[in-house]
């Protein structure tokens, strides 16, 4: 194997390169995009970066196992850095695919739903929320259980305090309006659990030792197998999005779940982790499937087709799993099979597809496109190796059931073509036991196949699309386009508005306006300055207000407040620097008067979730008509 399929690895990522066979980024309603580099400097970083890393696996390679699984955890999350400088600067990537509403949607439910209405309330109505969410574009809460927002929001109240490491966050998505309108603790809930997002992913490396060395007894050769997760495109270039993290949960899982085999408390905890995953995403059923496929081999191959054994083992797993949705139903009135079935429901709607027929082959190749066909042809080759040893020598060890009952969930899953679209991100949690698997052969140290792996990184990195970006990045500068006001004279005030509260400062530098009695109104051009961001996306408010009499009567006229964001909200107070000018012009609707008058108006700036005002000024009197 090592000899013909680094060639063709080779191959095959030219093709994909030059885009000359557009079909191998897939097809039948699904493709991802394909792009050129802009620049080619951050692809040279990116396999550097990479050629650094294997240097460091092969001059590790004897030395200790602590050591050695800490290169791949830091090297991971360097790596994933550098791929991602290849789109953009990686922390606005991290921060803003997680506070998307499109590409995860857990904040968003978390702000508008929970901390809006209460967390009770939304539970109890879960299944409304799921099936709004399609109206919302949060497309994919429309399949999911709660866990992911609930957690966003528990994180949000305990972050609430530290009100200082949001600021810097803020700047991402300054001139979004409702990320801006975000709390500190809720910056912070999203913002670094998104950047700390490679770091969860590469805490795999962990339990995917553990599982290997428990299952070959050879710690030198698990070790060998943690380090290439390091280089698993699919982890590196979806990040942050959650299907990076349910690798580690579901191989955790199995490590508990291979531990109760033999002692059967561990199922318990086997349990509770699956469970746990699936009140994130119902996406890792088939990880249940694999765990009843390797427990009812090992009843029937090892355990003596003993009942008593796998009744108790079932029994202590079953129990585990729905302990926390039990908790759920206790405390919402919400049972778990409704919110099941309008999953499966809302997930029929969304993967309709012209032929289901060519999605059984797509299906998994789309997750080894991603995966790395190295490790995929490897992969391959231990399961070949567990079932050759079955068949012709009736030898089974736990080790070839764990390749065997992949092998059998991988094609029952496709079979059945329950997802269709995005399996390389969807089905990220079926990697880990590949790298368990790899372990069976004699492969592990194979330098061309790593070097392959490695290859198909920075091609996967440099030329597709696989998370795009729907919210936009902030302008650089006010908008200069916003037109002047012809006529009035320029009435310079140098008014500062501070909170004593929230971070950030600007100052009123002039203004001036035009009354319009024909058309009851006065139009407003205001000239700021920028000295620091603030902290909350401001609006600002005008109210006029005069004293007249209608019929010998004293009568006082108050307008309607008028309140807009500045420059149309294409540039808001979060976003305004130090040096920065802006220019705004408003037209204020104004009541009928009896007679003519002057109208006092007063300008405020405010933040309507705190209600914190930076600062009020009174303009100059309006003599109106």
């Amino acid at each position: 194997m090592n000899r013909y399929l680094p060639p063709a690895i080779a191959v095959f990522l030219l093709l994909l390169a030059t885009d000359t066979i557009p079909g191998l980024r897939g097809g039948a309603g699904w493709q991802w995009s394909y792009r050129q580099p802009e620049t080619w400097t951050p692809v040279i970083t990116l396999a550097g970066v990479l050629l650094v890393y294997l240097g460091a696996v092969w001059i590790t390679r004897h030395w200790s196992i602590a050591l050695r699984l800490s290169l791949a955890v830091v090297g991971g999350v360097v790596i994933t850095f550098a791929a991602l400088a290849i789109e953009n600067d990686p922390l606005f990537l991290l921060f803003t695919r997680t506070v998307s509403p499109v590409q995860t949607g857990a904040s968003t439910i978390a702000v508008r739903s929970m901390a809006q209405n209460g967390v009770q309330e939304t539970l109890a109505d879960w299944p409304q929320v799921m099936d709004e969410s399609q109206e919302l574009n949060i497309i994919h809460f429309t399949t999911h259980p709660p866990a992911q927002p609930l957690l966003h929001y528990w994180a949000a109240n305990l972050l609430e305090p530290v009100d200082t490491l949001d600021y810097d966050l803020r700047q991402y998505q300054c001139t979004n309006e409702q990320v801006m309108d975000y709390t500190s603790g809720e910056i912070l809930s999203v913002g670094w659990w998104g950047i700390l997002m490679p770091l969860w992913a590469m805490l795999a490396v962990i339990p995917i030792f553990f599982t290997t060395r428990l299952l070959s007894g050879d710690p030198q050769r698990a070790a060998d197998m943690a380090q290439w997760w390091a280089i698993v495109p699919s982890i590196l270039l979806f990040t942050p999005t959650w299907n990076t993290l349910y690798p580690l949960l579901s191989i955790t899982a199995f490590y508990a779940l291979l531990r109760g085999v033999q002692r059967p408390g561990w199922m318990l905890l086997a349990g509770l982790i699956l469970g746990a995953t699936t009140l994130m995403t119902f996406s890792v059923a088939p990880v249940g499937l694999l765990f009843m496929l390797y427990v009812l081999g090992w009843w029937w191959f090892m355990a003596g087709r003993n009942w008593t054994w796998l009744a108790m083992r079932g029994f202590l797993f079953v129990a585990g799993f729905i302990v926390l949705w039990m908790a759920l139903w206790a405390y919402s009135g919400t049972s778990p099979v409704e919110i099941f079935t309008t999953g499966i429901e809302n997930h029929r709607e969304l993967v309709q597809r012209a032929d289901d027929t060519v999605w059984i082959f797509l299906h998994l190749y789309d997750l080894f496109l991603f995966a790395g066909w190295a490790l995929v042809g490897m992969a391959v080759l231990g399961i070949v190796i567990a079932y050759r040893a079955w068949r012709q020598f009736g030898e089974i060890t736990a080790h070839r059931l764990l390749a065997l009952t992949l092998g059998l969930t991988m094609i029952v899953v496709a079979l059945s073509g329950t997802a269709q679209g995005e399996t390389a991100r969807l089905l990220t949690f079926y990697i880990p036991f590949m790298l368990v698997t790899v372990a069976l052969t004699p492969l592990t140290r194979d330098w061309t196949l790593l070097g392959a792996q490695a290859a198909t990184v920075v091609v996967l990195a440099a030329f597709l699309v696989v998370v795009p970006l729907d919210l936009e990045e902030p302008p650089e500068e006010p908008r200069q386009d916003v037109p002047f006001l012809e006529l009035g004279e320029l009435r310079p005030v140098d008014v500062a508005f501070e909170s004593d509260r929230f971070r950030g400062a600007f100052a009123l530098d002039s203004y001036r306006y035009i009354p319009n009695p024909a058309e009851q109104v006065i139009a407003y051009e205001f000239r700021w300055r920028g000295e620091e961001r603030t902290e909350r996306p401001y609006q600002f408010r005008l109210i006029a207000t005069t004293d007249t009499d209608e019929n010998g009567e004293p009568l006082t006229i108050t307008s309607e407040p008028y309140t807009w964001y500045p420059q149309g909200g294409n540039y808001l107070t979060t976003c305004w620097q130090d040096g920065d000018e802006i220019r705004d012009v408003i037209v204020m609707p104004l009541p009928p008067v009896p007679k003519p008058v002057v109208w006092t108006v007063t300008l405020e700036a405010f933040d309507e979730r705190t209600q914190e005002s930076p600062g009020t000024v009174e303009l100059e009197p309006v003599r109106y008509p």
